[in-house]
């Protein structure tokens, strides 16, 4: 066998063909990094085990407990934190929906059995001890835990010597029933709004009660940790605790509204998990399958993995918060951007040895170099801009996106280390480490050590992000063992054979067709010619095909983008529960029943929070005018009390007449003590209706937040300082999707701007820059015109697509202009260079985009909308870059650049594959 040539020394070039693959040859910085990469291949795969090893340990040991906040500063933040922190945290309480299975709930037997369901509740072990005395703020009777109308009809009927609920017949419980109901009104009562009343006899027929559970919070296991603050989880257990009891009988079903938000969020996460598992699984699968190499395959799987310990290593370093879209919305984001980069490095090296003829040992040694020379550039800028991209959302008000915006630069650059150095340099060292060996087994153990390895890959990837990322890093630790090192090892021990096979890049294996069985498997196919290949070449005969009628398709699709535009800014910004949980969930059932039974009557709570010196008189009669004038208001956007009057809730002033006759834990929920004698703050609450529609939302802080801001402004004329703000669910919710569309809109133009900034600065060429923006704002416009017309709307989670569609668009096109400047250098002509472009990147842009759409596409199947609404728009993103990236940038490249004056002769190039002083 012969012996290779040396590799050139460094800053010089390797004379080659024009116009044939990888023709640059930078012979500045970008080339020394290249070679000395190359030179010590081995020492680079040390440094990331060794780094992926130290990053594990602030992984391990170093979260953040805190929790990101999804929400931007404001008074009606302040003043629900407000109510949180002063209107007694010790009470918490509890509404359920009971429904009665036969359609009726206030005959005799209806109210016996919920009678029946609320003593097992109170004489239960675990939550009977938890409940709290409550007093009827209009009878004056008091009950452990619940009260309802039923009490009130009980209390009646033993008034009367009828024996109270046992001893009546079903007559009288009626007519008392119908008596109390028309008396103080059925939303008063938790009447359904389903229920009917008979003129005739004044009886009422109801599906269901409303009813409140209230416990001690002190009381619940768990509930208090250890530095006295409160344990969502642990309520949310014991509000599912009562649940369940009383939904222990067969005549009532019990519904719990808004009762364990938390809890449900982590349960369909974890539902979702398999199918995560299965788009990093597809995802590995079809780069092994694009690149037909086992090697490959097992390298990327191990990237994966490691670049999401590098990722949440280096957030906890850094001290990030806990957060479920940095936990797992940035992860899924970044396995777009692995793949990508991967086969981006990956494809180069090995478009490199499909170009080698001599397949001498050192040839790979070689071809990483020119490989990562040619690509480097491409690959920097996409890093450059994409980063600065997602940076752009860190001027956010909101913590959790401004977090998603450094997490992201971080996983990216992160994804150009190990996906754009370290997994080329690793597919380098081990194929001339085995090359020529063959394998018994041949292709039945390549493929099944590949899915093997790919299923590994994704167990690690669920441990690492969902379940015990300890677990998860000792899967690491045994997949580079179990599927590199030791098949490398045995296999290299081999003695080699008498063939001169080399690694061809898929485009050639395809254009052949040909594979020796003699060496299928973990070792690579024999070398193909440098052809273009059928799918390379048919990628670059459609590319020169679209190119070429530019006339017709860029105007046809300025016309398609002003039409999308146009959808695009009406996506409506809105917060619906079947966007996050499932409609069977418990969560969102419960939801519907408030739709069901409570409807217009009852609302959405809501609070105005008024904090102001309650002893003086005047801020007192200031405040019940106020009180008087919601309640006369005509409007439907209020739940409405059965006199026709908005129903808000006043008890507090008769506490502060004397005449209330709530306990003092009761009245704590109410008004909030001053440090001396008195009360320094009151609270009131009322139901907003319709609250699934934002609109209805907006409408009512209109109505509402002059009113306020007028008692707040008589307030603080006699008490500065004072305040008056209207707060709670519904309100909290509206602000934060304002401050999220608000974020949307400033942070995308900022992040458009940064990349043509720095597109400008490293290409030194304006128009260069200026096209290869225009797939982003392509791929923005197309995206969230699609979104409108499906009917999607923009959340904290959709929102992030946004950010990932700048980073994605910006990649796939600056590596196809990046190629193009490149073979403009060595082609006879403007069409010729796009060819070669879309023949080697775009070939490369197409196997990446394959692979993670399938993943997503996947993901879209996932039982959780959060995660299915995810996949699906980010798959649908993916699809719109390339196709801006393969049938519009091509266009717009031959308007802005001009007729090469001939092939050069290779020559020393800069960062932007420029010859050295020359400017386009």
């Amino acid at each position: 066998m012969p012996t290779a040539p040396p590799l050139p020394p460094r800053g010089s070039v390797s004379p080659r063909s024009p116009g044939s693959p990888g023709e640059v040859r930078p012979a500045g910085p970008v080339a020394r990094f290249a070679g000395f990469t190359a030179r010590h291949a081995g020492a680079v795969v040390v440094a990331a085990v060794t780094l992926t090893a130290l990053l594990a340990v602030p992984f391990l040991t170093s979260g953040s407990e805190e929790i990101a906040s999804q929400e931007p500063a404001g008074a009606v933040f302040d003043a629900r934190d407000a109510l949180d922190e002063r209107f007694g945290g010790d009470v918490i309480a509890w509404n359920l929906v009971m429904e009665a299975n036969d359609g009726q709930i206030l005959d005799r037997d209806g109210l016996l059995a919920l009678r029946e369901r609320i003593e097992t509740l109170q004489g239960d072990p675990v939550v009977g001890p938890t409940l709290l005395e409550r007093t009827d703020p209009v009878t004056g009777q008091r009950a452990i835990g619940v009260q309802t109308i039923g009490d009130a009809i009980d209390g009646t009927l033993r008034q009367a010597g009828l024996g109270g609920l046992d001893g009546a017949d079903d007559a009288a419980v009626a007519t008392v029933a119908g008596q109390i109901i028309d008396e103080r009104g059925p939303g008063a009562l938790g009447v359904s709004v389903q229920a009917t009343r008979d003129e005739d006899s004044g009886w009422w027929t109801s599906p269901a009660l409303v009813i409140t559970v209230l416990a001690d919070t002190a009381a619940i296991d768990g509930a208090i940790d250890a530095d006295g603050d409160t344990d969502v989880l642990a309520v949310e257990a014991a509000a599912r605790a009562v649940e369940a009891v009383l939904d222990g009988g067969d005549d009532l079903d019990a519904f719990g509204i808004i009762l364990d938000q938390n809890l449900t969020a982590g349960e369909q996460g974890e539902a979702a998990g398999p199918y995560i598992g299965f788009t990093v699984l597809t995802a590995i699968v079809l780069v092994g399958v694009a690149f037909s190499s086992y090697w490959t395959l097992a390298v990327v799987g191990a990237g994966l993995i490691a670049l999401l310990v590098w990722l949440e290593g280096i957030s906890n370093l850094i001290g990030l918060a806990d957060d479920q879209i940095l936990a797992t919305i940035v992860p899924i984001a970044m396995i777009a951007f692995g793949v990508d980069y991967a086969f981006h490095a990956v494809g180069r090296y090995r478009e490199e040895r499909a170009a080698q003829h001599d397949h001498q040992r050192d040839d790979h040694e070689r071809a990483l170099a020119r490989g990562l020379a040619g690509v480097t550039p491409a690959l920097l800028l996409a890093l450059g801009t994409g980063a600065f991209a997602f940076l752009a959302n860190a001027i956010s008000g909101i913590q959790s996106i401004t977090q998603f915006g450094i997490a992201a630069a971080i996983a990216l650059t992160a994804a150009y280390l190990v996906l754009g150095i370290v997994v080329p340099v690793a597919v380098a060292l081990i194929e001339r480490h085995v090359e020529d060996r063959p394998v018994p087994g041949g292709r039945v153990l390549g493929v099944g050590a590949g899915l093997a390895a790919a299923a590994t890959a994704m167990a690690a990837v669920l441990f690492v992000v969902f379940l015990d990322p300890a677990i998860g890093l000792g899967l690491l630790a045994a997949y580079l063992v179990v599927f590199l090192l030791v098949p490398a090892l045995l296999i290299g021990r081999r003695a080699p054979v008498d063939v001169g096979s080399s690694v061809a890049f898929t485009a050639s294996k395809v254009a052949t067709g040909r594979s020796d069985d003699r060496h299928a498997g973990m070792r690579e196919p024999e070398p193909a010619p440098p052809t273009d290949g059928r799918i390379a070449a048919a990628i670059g005969r459609a590319v020169s095909v679209v190119a070429a009628r530019r006339i017709i398709v860029l105007p046809l699709a300025a016309v398609l983008t002003g039409i999308a535009a146009v959808s695009a800014v009406q996506v409506p910004t809105a917060f619906d529960v079947e966007d996050f949980f499932t409609s069977d969930s418990g969560f969102v059932v419960g939801i519907e029943k408030v739709e069901e039974h409570i409807g217009d009557q009852g609302g959405e709570p809501a609070d105005v929070y008024i904090s102001t010196d309650l002893d003086d008189p005047a801020a007192v009669a200031a405040v019940t005018d106020f009180v008087a004038e919601v309640a006369a208001l005509d409007t439907d956007l209020l739940a409405r009390s059965s006199d026709g009057s908005v129903a808000i809730d006043a008890e507090a002033l008769t506490v502060l007449a004397g005449t209330s006759s709530l306990s003092p834990l009761e009245a704590s929920q109410l008004l909030a003590p001053a440090d001396d004698d008195g009360y320094e703050a009151i609270r009131f609450e009322l139901g907003l209706v319709g609250t699934r529609a934002q609109e209805n939302v907006e409408a009512t802080r209109d109505l509402l937040d002059p009113m306020v801001a007028d008692l707040q402004e008589t307030l603080e004329q006699r008490h500065p300082g004072s305040q008056a703000v209207l707060t709670g669910g519904p309100i909290i919710r509206q602000a934060s999707l304002d401050a999220v569309s608000d974020s949307l809109q400033t942070s995308i133009p900022i992040a458009v701007l940064l990349c043509l900034l720095i597109a400008w600065g490293v290409m030194r060429s304006l128009r260069y820059a200026v096209v290869s923006l225009v797939p982003i704002l392509l791929v923005i416009a197309w995206l969230y015109g699609f979104m409108n017309v499906a009917g999607f709307s923009v959340n904290l989670v959709t929102g992030t697509i946004g950010a990932i569609s700048v980073g994605v668009g910006i990649a796939y096109a600056i590596h196809f202009t990046m190629r193009y400047r490149q073979e403009l250098r060595t082609a006879l002509s403007r069409m010729e260079a796009l060819h070669a472009a879309a023949v080697g990147t775009g070939l490369a842009l197409v196997g990446s985009t394959v692979s993670s759409v399938a993943g997503f596409a996947i993901l879209a199947f996932a039982p959780m909308p959060l995660f299915a609404n995810y996949g699906l728009l980010t798959a649908i993103m993916i699809v719109l870059a390339l196709l801006s990236s393969l049938l519009v940038l091509p266009g717009l490249l031959l308007l802005v650049s001009q007729e090469p004056v001939g092939p050069e002769e290779p020559g020393a190039t800069d960062l932007q594959g420029e010859p050295v002083g020359a400017m386009q």
